[in-house]
């Protein structure tokens, strides 16, 4: 039996707190270096990082950014930011809001807490089902593209089975799928 079951976006992004996308303006109004055409590459991957530490409530192991950002209102970039715990590597892309450094950070990826997904999923599953059922999604957070999944186990009384758990979006938006 296949059942398509897709999490309601203001359950999972609010109730589930898997929302994740940041659109966070961090001021570095003293990240210059020497040059003022570009932005200090420490200070910004420093930032960047501490945005998506406390987005994902865990440790940042490092954050790599282009060596030379060129500043200036409006221009992008791609960064990563590998998370510990080896959680992942997350996507962001970086754009100066205005020429004072001032940036707007995004996340490309969706950062996802195993537990608040293994949760909402056992709503989702004695809602759809109305019997109760215990599920394992793991434990931690961990780094999923959007339109990519992973799977979750699902356990009632029938027995167990198999949930895929597909991301839609950056935000952490899942939609769950029962496998038979």
């Amino acid at each position: 039996m296949i059942a398509n079951l897709t999490a309601p976006e203001n359950s999972v992004r609010r109730a589930a707190g898997l929302v994740l996308a940041i659109a966070l303006v961090v001021g570095l109004a003293t990240a210059c270096s020497k040059a003022a055409s570009t932005l200090d590459g420490p200070a910004t991957e420093a930032a960047v990082g501490g945005v998506v530490a406390d987005r994902a409530r865990t440790a940042v192991d490092r954050t790599t950014c282009p060596p030379s950002i060129r500043r200036g209102k409006g221009k992008t970039v791609s960064c990563t930011v590998v998370l510990a715990r080896k959680a992942g590597s997350v996507r962001v892309r970086v754009r100066q809001v205005d020429d004072a450094a001032k940036l707007d950070v995004v996340l490309l990826d969706a950062i996802i807490d195993n537990a608040k997904v293994t949760a909402d999923l056992e709503q989702h599953l004695k809602a759809s089902f109305s019997r109760s059922f215990q599920a394992d999604c793991g434990t931690g957070v961990r780094v999923v593209k959007p339109g990519e999944s992973f799977r979750c186990q699902a356990r009632d009384k029938a027995g167990r089975r198999a949930v895929l758990v597909r991301v839609r979006d950056a935000a952490g938006t899942v939609a769950y799928q029962v496998l038979s």
